[in-house]
């Protein structure tokens, strides 16, 4: 008897009933709560492994971060299925939303389920699609260094040019000689009047190319430092590239590939079908049970208790 209660108090809970009333009233009222209950708990445990799923697999998350979205995943569901449950007979709003919700939800779960049945031939559809993506964008990046270096050659081409012109001219002048004069007046003995003397002064100095060679010189070094370090990228580029594609490969990723085999293959789409069919049947379970439930003591206590509510209300304000 004790089990049988906590079982009804469970389901209660879950469904939103009132327990101090359910426990008064007919077996008939008890197991409509006990139906509801046991389809809650059916779509719960579907979701929960749905939700867990999802996380764990998509959004890469630990297994108690993947415990909490499956919590917050069967949250949801149980309040979708409360207002189902607790709406008024004659109210069919919810209900259709509930059809759409409920459509929507199967779906959902049924691309999950699949891409879990299907887990090993996606990874090889997935390779081969992967493969094409890994060419496409190693093609494109390996034109791009390719071009990048070949303007680095460019480079290097005209400074060793520069260089060789520089160099040329050092060899033939290592050593510049420059003049300078200087006009000063002296008097002669005898002379009244000072004459102008000029003094050229002869000044040698290395040619100022030579400063400017270990300049361009620096600039080849720097220039060739950056055509290895582009050498190594393209080296590298195809295993980088590897990485790249195989590290944003996400849910909607494997839902295309997912599709497309469900494309090609019958068989693949007969199963996802099915299991469109078995997910939506669950997820109508609550809604068909509550389009075809007759009214209980329950239901008629319920409205006895809100007429006398009424009642109170009018003589209070009566008095």
């Amino acid at each position: 008897m004790k089990s049988h209660n906590y079982w009804l108090k469970f389901g209660c809970f879950l469904t939103g009933y009132n327990y101090q009333i359910i426990r008064d009233c007919s077996e008939l009222a008890a197991k409509r709560v006990k139906r509801f209950t046991s389809a809650m708990l059916i779509i719960s445990i579907l979701w929960a492994f749905v939700g867990y799923t999802f996380s764990s697999r998509y959004l890469k998350t630990d297994w108690y971060i993947s415990l909490i979205g499956a919590t917050v995943t069967v949250l949801i569901v149980i309040q979708i299925e409360r207002i189902i449950i607790l709406s008024p007979k004659g109210n069919k709003i919810p209900m259709i939303a509930r059809f759409i919700i409920g459509l929507g939800m199967a779906l959902i779960g049924s691309v999950v389920i699949d891409q879990i049945l299907f887990k090993e031939d996606i990874e090889k559809e997935k390779h081969f699609t992967d493969q094409l993506k890994i060419e496409a964008l190693f093609k494109s990046e390996s034109s791009e260094l390719r071009r990048q270096i070949q303007a680095v050659d460019s480079s290097i081409r005209t400074k060793e040019a520069e260089r060789h012109s520089l160099n040329d001219d050092i060899s033939k002048r290592p050593v510049q000689t420059y003049y300078t004069r200087q006009k000063t007046l002296q008097k002669a003995p005898g002379d009244s009047i000072p004459s102008e003397v000029i003094t050229t002064t002869a000044t040698q100095l290395a040619n100022p190319k030579i400063d400017l060679l270990k300049s361009v010189d620096d600039q080849i070094q720097k220039l060739i430092e950056q055509r290895r370090m582009k050498e190594a990228q393209l080296l590298d580029l195809r295993p980088t590239v590897e990485k790249k594609i195989k590290a944003n490969s996400g849910f909607l990723d494997e839902l295309e590939v997912l599709f497309n085999l469900l494309l090609r293959s019958e068989k693949a789409m007969t199963v996802w079908i099915l299991w469109i069919v078995i997910l939506v049947g669950l997820e109508s379970l609550v809604l068909l049970g509550k389009l075809g439930e007759k009214e209980t003591d329950y239901d008629t206590r319920l409205e006895h208790q809100m007429q006398l509510h009424h009642r109170r209300i009018e003589l209070m304000f009566k008095q």
